[in-house]
C-alpha cells in the first residue's frame, strides 16, 4: 500500500489566536474540538507549532476545503496544503483565503507517464519560489533549490518501473535527497514548520458533499 500524507501550514506566529480561530471555524462547519483528547479515525486532529508556522493534520475527506480557506481568512495568513502523493512525489498548493496563488510538484508528469507533460501543465506546477519566499517571509536561498523537476526514466530492467533522474540533496543539512517523497519534510522544516503530532479530537465535522 502506497504512502500518502497531507498537512496544512499557516504562516501565523500566534498559536493561541490560531487555535481560537480554528475552534470558531470548525464550529461553523458543525465541528467541536476537544483539546488534549486524542481523536481516533476521522476524528483525529493533530497540530504543530513553531514561532512562525502553525501546522494542522486532519484525515483526508473529513471536512470541506472551505474550512481551511476560511481559517486562512480569519487569521489573515496564507495556507499551504503540502502533500506526499502515492509514495512517489510531493507537491503543494498555496492559497490566500479562497484564492490559489501557486502550485508546485516535484514530478507532475507522473500522472500521465510515459506521455510528456504539456507546456501549460509544466508551467502550472513549476512553482513560484520568489512569491512563496515573500508570502512566507523566508529567505529565497533557503527554499529555491527544492523547486526542480526530478525527472523520470524507465528502469533498464523493468519497463513497468521508472526511476527519478535527479540525484543528491537540495541542501547539505537535509535528511532526504531528490527522488524521495520524504523530502517534503525537509521542505516543511525550511519553511519554519514542524510535523503536526500534538493530538486532539475534532468531532462532528460535516462530511464533504
Amino acid at each position: 500500500m502506497s504512502f500518502s500524507y497531507t498537512c496544512r501550514l499557516f504562516r501565523s506566529a500566534n498559536a493561541p489566536d490560531f487555535r481560537r480561530a480554528l475552534e470558531d471555524v470548525a464550529r461553523s462547519f458543525g465541528g467541536q474540538i476537544e483539546w488534549r483528547r486524542i481523536g481516533e479515525g476521522h476524528e483525529c486532529l493533530r497540530l504543530g507549532s513553531t514561532p512562525t508556522v502553525q501546522t494542522l493534520y486532519l484525515p483526508d475527506g473529513v471536512c470541506e476545503w472551505r474550512l481551511f480557506e476560511q481559517l486562512s481568512e480569519k487569521v489573515n495568513a496564507p495556507v499551504m496544503e503540502l502533500r506526499i502523493q502515492q509514495d512517489v512525489l510531493w507537491d503543494y498548493s498555496l492559497n490566500i483565503g479562497s484564492e490559489c496563488v501557486d502550485t508546485f510538484s516535484t514530478l507532475p508528469q507522473y500522472w500521465n507517464y510515459p506521455e510528456e507533460l504539456d507546456e501549460r501543465e509544466s508551467e502550472r506546477w513549476a512553482g513560484k519560489p520568489k512569491l512563496l519566499a515573500e508570502l512566507w517571509q523566508v529567505p529565497l536561498g533557503r527554499i529555491e533549490r527544492y523547486f526542480v523537476n526530478w525527472g523520470m526514466e524507465p528502469d533498464p530492467d523493468d519497463s513497468d518501473v521508472f526511476n527519478t533522474v535527479l540525484k543528491g540533496k537540495a541542501y547539505p543539512g537535509d535528511q532526504h535527497p531528490y527522488g524521495e517523497c520524504l523530502q517534503m519534510f525537509d521542505f516543511l522544516a525550511a519553511l519554519g514548520g514542524t510535523e503536526p503530532v500534538e493530538g486532539h479530537r475534532l468531532a462532528f465535522v460535516k462530511w464533504r458533499e
